[in-house]
């Protein structure tokens, strides 16, 4: 499951809280976030265990970069039964729902909050359309000058 990570918290740390948060109630069992960061840099990949013990592992040897994305993924070791087609397809139909209950009816995608009004824009006919305009024109002449 891919996530674009949050805007607002710039560390990496605070960016990963976001989704450990979600992911309180997972069981950690199989469970890895890989951490996708800017331009050519590799990304790094921790499990949730190690993640929850410790977070700060996310931005060793990352200082001052910004965490972009996550992916959260599910390992199940299948052993010699990989090679047997029926117990593959059966222990991969077991897998989905598990993977589903754990995490992706957990895991909400970012949204930024909603703007706030400013404390002068209290009353209705001050946040209505004409008075939205008018300010916007004002802003629009403000710059000019």
């Amino acid at each position: 499951m891919w996530l674009r990570a949050p805007d607002e918290p710039k560390s990496a740390k605070a960016r990963l809280n976001w989704l450990l948060k979600q992911l309180q109630k997972s069981d950690p069992n199989g469970l890895h976030i890989r951490c996708y960061w800017p331009g050519k840099t590799a990304a790094t990949q921790q499990t949730l265990e190690a993640l929850r013990a410790d977070p700060d592992l996310v931005s060793r040897d990352r200082e001052g970069q910004a965490l972009q994305s996550f992916e959260v993924l599910f390992f199940k070791d299948l052993g010699a039964k990989f090679g047997q087609r029926k117990i593959f397809l059966t222990e991969l139909e077991a897998a989905v729902p598990i993977f589903y209950s754990q995490v992706m009816q957990q895991v909400k995608a970012w949204q930024a909050k909603a703007p706030r009004l400013r404390e002068d824009k209290s009353e209705p006919q001050d946040v209505s359309p004409a008075a939205l305009l008018h300010d916007t024109e004002l802003e629009a002449l403000a710059g000019d000058a």
